[in-house]
């Protein structure tokens, strides 16, 4: 239902995308839950019940006084949704749009490949892009998560 050789073509297109995008996660995270400080975490609570509109807007949610919570809080809330997002966005602007206005739909339309075929091999491309970008965060949190023994709830 795809066709490989347009998957692979593709697929080495978006390794830029995705090699920088990787950049920008491992700075993130790696900044992020090395920030977490477990004494840190009851002021942080303390601020929070103080001024709950302000903190809920920069993404600090209640249950941040663990690490796990922390991530979650703080990776998850805002930052770790808009990077696959983004990455969508452009590379689904590339995948389908960027052929259509560069006239070059017509050469892949021309060859004896149904339509279903060439979006779905489109689609496979992208779909494999955002799920590399979540594996890698998945792993890159619990390998930075690791300096802080017994406090990472990998199975949660």
């Amino acid at each position: 239902m795809i066709n490989f050789t347009l998957y692979k073509r593709e697929l080495r297109r978006s390794i830029l995308t995705l090699v920088i995008f990787g950049a920008v996660m491992t700075l993130y995270i790696s900044i992020i839950v090395s920030m977490y400080n477990p004494e840190m975490m009851q002021s942080l609570e303390e601020m929070r019940k103080m001024l709950p509109e302000l903190m809920s807007a920069v993404g600090m949610k209640a249950g941040a006084n663990s690490l796990l919570g922390f991530m979650s809080s703080y990776l998850y809330g805002f930052i770790l949704i808009i990077f696959p997002m983004v990455f969508s966005i452009l590379r689904g602007n590339a995948l389908i749009a960027k052929y259509v206005d560069s006239n070059a739909m017509v050469a892949l339309l021309a060859a004896p490949i149904k339509r279903r075929t060439i979006v779905m091999t489109q689609m496979s491309v992208l779909l494999t892009g955002i799920f590399f970008l979540i594996i890698y965060g998945t792993a890159l949190e619990i390998l930075c998560g690791l300096q802080f023994k017994g406090e990472l709830e990998i199975p949660k």
